[in-house]
């Protein structure tokens, strides 16, 4: 795949690590990973998974 997908996997990732094992607000997950507004990373998250961050942690917390 190409670079730029290399790096939205990558970054993905990370976002999905966040989101998963520490308390972080999306705005200080949003300044960590260097995206503009929580909108951009809500809509980088939605393209990528079909889900929006804030259902990606319930849905984790009501596995766990």
């Amino acid at each position: 795949h190409s670079p730029k997908r290399e790096i939205s996997r990558v970054r993905l990732k990370q976002l999905k690590h966040l989101l998963k094992d520490t308390d972080l607000s999306l705005n200080d997950i949003m300044r960590r990973m260097n995206f503009n507004s929580t909108s951009e990373i809500s809509r980088f998250f939605y393209r990528e998974t079909g889900t929006r961050p804030s259902e990606y942690r319930d849905q984790l917390s009501k596995i766990e």
